[in-house]
C-alpha cells in the first residue's frame, strides 16, 4: 500500500518518514509513522480503514496525535510580533520574528522562506511602497 492511499483512511491527519516508538522510546528503527485523531482498536476499524504492518516495505507505527489546525493569527499585523507566518512568493510560508538592534530593524528566518534559497532580492520598503536594493542572502 502506498503513503497516498493511507492518508485517505479513517482518523488519518499525517504520514511521514520517522523512527518506530514503542512505550514512548524512539527505538531508532526507521518507520513511516501514520499519526491519527485517535488511535481504535482492530475491531472497531472496517478492513479498509485499517493501516498495514509495512507500508511501501518500510514497518509502520501508528501514533494519537491533537488536533492539527492553523494558527489563530491570520490578521495583519504592525508593529509585527514574533512568530507569525510569511515568507518569499515564489515558496510557501514559514514563521519570521523582528528584532530591532541600535534603531536598525531585521526579520529572522530560514532562508527558504524569506529569500526563495537566496534567489530573492532584498527589498526596502518606503511607506506602502517596496524597492528592490539587491539580492537577499542567509547571514550565518
Amino acid at each position: 500500500m502506498r503513503r497516498e492511499d493511507i492518508i485517505k483512511k479513517k482518523n488519518v491527519v499525517l504520514v511521514i518518514e520517522g523512527h518506530k516508538v514503542v512505550g514512548g522510546v524512539d527505538t531508532g528503527r526507521e518507520a513511516i509513522v501514520v499519526y491519527v485523531t485517535k488511535k481504535e482498536r482492530l475491531s472497531a476499524l472496517t478492513k479498509k480503514d485499517i493501516i498495514p504492518v509495512r507500508i511501501e516495505g518500510i514497518e509502520s507505527d501508528v501514533q494519537e496525535t491533537p488536533e492539527i489546525r492553523a494558527l489563530a493569527r491570520t490578521d495583519r499585523y504592525r508593529p509585527m510580533p514574533g512568530g507569525v507566518s510569511g515568507g518569499h512568493p515564489n515558496v510557501s510560508a514559514g514563521t519570521i520574528s523582528p528584532l530591532t538592534i541600535n534603531e536598525i530593524k531585521y526579520i529572522f528566518s530560514c532562508a527558504h522562506v524569506i529569500s526563495d534559497c537566496n534567489r530573492g532580492k532584498l527589498a526596502t520598503k518606503h511607506g506602502n511602497r517596496a524597492e528592490h536594493t539587491g539580492e537577499s542572502r542567509m547571514i550565518p
